[in-house]
């Protein structure tokens, strides 16, 4: 929700395929069909600007220079913007949906855990 999808790509850049396969399938699990779809969408639009971020991701580190962000954040937070980010702010009710799924299923959200 803070900064949108540019930047959730530069937090995550080492680990972000991994969190949004997590993403998809636990909004499968819990029966949030609309989520997973857009967390697909947000997949891919991750990939396609992923060797853009990760050069400058590299510099960052190299020069550390945190003022890369900004070159980054300037350029990627329009062109990686999309509707379905909505779908993801509390205002979109998924703590109560997954709290209802947890209720229902607490024997395999414990295994979860496990």
């Amino acid at each position: 929700q803070n900064g949108g999808l540019a930047q959730f790509l530069w937090n995550n850049f080492h680990h972000h395929r991994r969190i949004l396969l997590d993403a998809i399938d636990g909004y499968e699990l819990i029966g949030a069909p609309a989520q997973a779809a857009a967390a697909r969408h947000c997949a891919l639009l991750c990939l396609n600007y992923e060797d853009q971020c990760g050069r400058i991701v590299e510099a960052a580190r190299k020069d550390q220079d945190p003022g890369h962000f900004t070159e980054w954040y300037d350029k990627a937070e329009t062109e990686m913007s999309c509707s379905e980010e909505d779908l993801f702010y509390s205002e979109a009710d998924l703590h109560r949906l997954k709290g209802r799924w947890i209720l229902a299923n607490l024997e395999q959200f414990r295994g979860l855990l496990a």
